[in-house]
């Protein structure tokens, strides 16, 4: 029959016939239930809490852990932390730093994914979707008139940074350079001054120093005359594109105008 025995610090508890279990109290208060060679078994009850780093040494199976820094539960099954999951509205990584996540805050209905621990994804409820981290950078000249000779191309002189999700944009070199492989859409604007009826005048794209498109435009008056150009191009990581303009038929000026004068570069595939 059974029978209980009470020593210090442990209370036994044994089956007389197999000799089966013990209960006791361990000097970290952790109330368990064990084989009658004192392996741990079970623990029976007890949650403790702290930083998920300061979690002690994995087994004691069934203590319970709350981590106060990432809000996680996790259990000890006997060999290691188990994360406990209920009602998760996310796919995450181990370290929970990379994840997407349906329901970012109640009833938020949208669509977010992280990477490391940064936004690169938005979907809003209305089905908006957002890039926070695609590639996208416009430059622009805002001051200084740039003298140009009939005939002879030259690169525009950028002095101002209108926008620049990854750092690509060098105001040194007048260029854009990218920073990941994909299909991009340049385009390209410059304000030529110092013109006179039928000029015939000329902007182009380059890649890397190799022309990929040409626009020409003839003048119908004089002073000052806007020409643009676009292209939808498949670059490698480090290709960079700069502008270039030019007036064929005499000395001109590129004329300072963010509004006119640019060159900008966006990630679209």
């Amino acid at each position: 029959m059974p029978y209980s025995e009470l020593k210090p610090g442990r209370l036994r508890l044994e089956d007389e016939t197999t000799g089966t279990a013990y209960l006791f109290i361990q000097k970290d208060d952790n109330l368990l239930w064990c084989d009658v060679s004192e392996n741990i078994l079970q623990v029976i009850t007890n949650v403790k809490w702290g930083a998920k780093a300061d979690r002690p040494t994995a087994g004691k199976k069934g203590l319970l852990y709350f981590a106060t820094d990432t809000k996680e539960f996790f259990y000890d099954n006997g060999s290691a932390w188990v994360r406990v999951v209920s009602g998760e509205t996310g796919l995450y990584d181990a370290d929970r730093d990379t994840y997407i996540d349906v329901e970012p805050s109640s009833d938020a209905d949208k669509i977010v994914g992280y990477t490391a621990g940064t936004q690169v994804l938005n979907i809003s409820s209305a089905g908006i979707l957002t890039f926070p981290k695609q590639s996208a950078c416009l430059i622009g000249k805002g001051s200084n008139p740039q003298s140009t000779s009939a005939g002879v191309v030259a690169k525009v002189d950028f002095d101002t940074i209108i926008f620049d999700l990854q750092n690509e944009a060098n105001l040194t070199n007048d260029r854009v350079t990218i920073s990941k492989d994909g299909v991009y859409l340049i385009i390209g604007s410059a304000t030529i001054g110092v013109c006179q009826a039928g000029d015939l005048l000329s902007i182009n794209l380059k890649v890397n120093g190799n022309n990929v498109n040409k626009n020409y435009f003839n003048t119908g008056g004089s002073d000052w005359n806007i020409v643009s150009i676009s292209v939808i191009r498949q670059l490698s990581a480090g290709d960079y594109i700069e502008l270039f303009a030019t007036n064929n038929d005499r000395d001109s000026t590129i004329e300072p105008s963010l509004a006119t004068t640019y060159l900008g570069v966006i990630k679209i595939a």
